[in-house]
């Protein structure tokens, strides 16, 4: 049996809009459409799937094979198989590649958080490369 859970409708401030910290917790939502927000349920997983965010960027193996593949993709399970007797289980699978990490809410944010840092990281290692193929034989030709 499926579970749902009801949200009790937010109150306004004062002044009629949502309190500040609502409007900013809804904000990363309205970067995902319904169908990225909305799990349903597939039948031959049998739980409830969204439908996956992903890079523009595809994979960037040198493998020919995998060229249609997201670089990155990520979407919410939502897993209530005998939810009586262990529980519904909501993980975030991170896929990369071929691959795909299954992760709690709370791991993945700091996977987010992680990758943010790193992209910074990587940002300034390309500055250093650029450094370097300028004397590369393609610069020079």
């Amino acid at each position: 049996m499926a579970h749902t859970t009801m949200i009790p409708p937010v109150a306004l401030g004062t002044n009629g809009h949502l309190p500040a910290i609502v409007a900013q917790a809804a904000q990363p939502a309205s970067l995902l459409t319904d169908a990225q927000r909305t799990p349903v349920l597939d039948e031959g997983l049998g739980a409830h799937i969204s439908a996956p965010i992903e890079s523009t960027v595809r994979d960037i193996d040198c493998e020919e094979h995998d060229a249609d593949l997201p670089f990155l993709g990520a979407q919410v399970v939502v897993n209530d198989y005998q939810a009586d007797e262990f529980g519904r289980v909501t993980t975030v699978w991170v896929h990369y590649g071929r691959r795909t990490g299954e992760l709690n809410p709370a791991k993945a944010r700091q996977v987010a958080q992680e990758m943010r840092a790193f992209a910074e990281r990587l940002e300034a290692l390309c500055d250093v490369a650029d450094e370097y193929a300028a004397d590369d034989y393609e610069a020079r030709a």
